[in-house]
């Protein structure tokens, strides 16, 4: 059995790789809008590219595969109703979501001590 140091320590080697992925996806969001900002200012109009659209340039066959083992495998209701929304997303707001939601979930937390001496 290991003691408890080791066990907390253990979980603090998690909780920073879960931080530093959540404030990676957070860089990855902010690149993302700045790519997409300078390109509305080349080009005079907003577009912001979905993350269907980022997906299939960067790797069309996952995104195909994906889809497929969706929809044979499981239901073709859960790629239609829960994938494609979130694909028909801007990507630099998905990847802004999601890593704001790592760096709360593994924020580093105080942990305030109470004292009980003293108290009334």
């Amino acid at each position: 059995m290991r003691p408890a140091s080791a066990l907390r320590r253990g979980l603090g080697d998690r909780m920073i790789i879960g931080r530093i992925l959540g404030w990676l996806l957070i860089l990855l969001a902010l690149a993302l809008l700045a790519a997409q900002a300078w390109a509305a200012w080349q080009g005079g109009v907003w577009l912001a590219k979905p993350l269907g659209a980022l997906w299939y340039e960067w790797s069309r066959g996952s995104l195909n595969l994906t889809q497929a083992i969706v929809q044979r495998h499981l239901h073709p209701a859960i790629w239609d109703n829960g994938f494609l929304p979130v694909l028909e997303l801007p990507a630099w707001l998905v990847f802004a979501v999601l890593g704001l939601v790592l760096a709360f979930l593994f924020r580093r937390r105080i942990v305030k001590r109470k004292r009980w001496y003293g108290s009334r």
